[in-house]
C-alpha cells in the first residue's frame, strides 16, 4: 500500500503521559492505532527513545503499528528547536509533502507550526488531539 502522509511521533508526553506509571506506558497506543486505522499514513520515530532503545526494541514497542514504521528522525540536533529542524532534516531528505508531528514539547517547535498537533504531556493523546490527527488523514 503506497501511503502519501507520514505522521512524526514522540513517545513520552504522547503515548503515555510524562513519568508515567510502569502500568501506563504506551496505555495511549491503542488510541493511536485506532485512530490509524483505514488511513493511508506512515509513522517515523522522532522520540528520543531513539537514543537510548535498540531499533528492534522501538519496533517491538510500537508492535501494534509495525507496519507503519518506515524510520525514524536522525542525529541529535542541539539548540533552539531541536526536535523540529530534526523533523525538517528528515523532511527535506526524504521530500516530504504532507505531514504531521505528534508531540507534548512544544518549546522544540517555533511558532505558529501548523504540521503540529500539540498533546498534554501531563495525559498524552487523548480524544482531543486523536480527533485533530483523524481531520488531517481526511482531508
Amino acid at each position: 500500500m503506497t501511503r502519501t502522509r507520514l505522521l512524526f511521533l514522540d513517545f513520552d508526553g504522547v503515548l503515555h503521559r510524562n513519568l508515567p506509571r510502569p502500568a501506563e506506558v504506551f496505555g495511549r497506543l491503542p488510541l493511536l492505532a485506532d485512530t490509524l486505522q483505514g488511513h493511508k499514513v506512515d509513522i517515523v520515530v522522532s522520540s528520543s527513545y531513539r537514543f537510548h532503545h535498540p531499533w528492534e526494541d522501538i519496533l517491538k514497542m510500537l508492535a501494534p503499528l509495525r507496519d507503519r514504521v518506515v524510520g525514524r528522525t536522525g542525529d541529535a540536533i542541539s539548540g533552539r528547536y531541536a526536535r523540529w529542524r530534526e523533523i525538517q532534516t528528515y523532511v527535506i531528505e526524504h521530500h516530504v509533502a504532507n505531514y504531521r508531528i505528534l508531540d507534548d514539547a512544544d518549546f522544540e517547535f517555533p511558532r505558529p507550526c501548523v504540521p503540529l498537533i500539540l498533546c498534554n504531556g501531563a495525559i498524552g493523546l487523548d480524544d482531543s488531539t486523536a480527533a485533530s490527527v483523524r481531520d488531517w488523514l481526511k482531508a
